[in-house]
């Protein structure tokens, strides 16, 4: 967390706040096949009588 506000502090002194959403998008890319294979394999769905 802490390198998140530095990283997130240096963006915005560098680029300014217009380079947060890119920042965001460039980060969300990655993180959604990660989070999506987590919820399918994580957490599978449990059918009732089944074992």
């Amino acid at each position: 967390m802490a390198a998140g506000g530095a990283v997130g502090g240096l963006l915005l002194d560098l680029r300014g706040a217009g380079s947060f959403p890119w920042s965001v998008l460039a980060l969300l890319v990655p993180v959604l096949p990660v989070a999506a294979g987590a919820r399918t394999h994580g957490f599978p769905v449990r059918r009732p009588g089944g074992a």
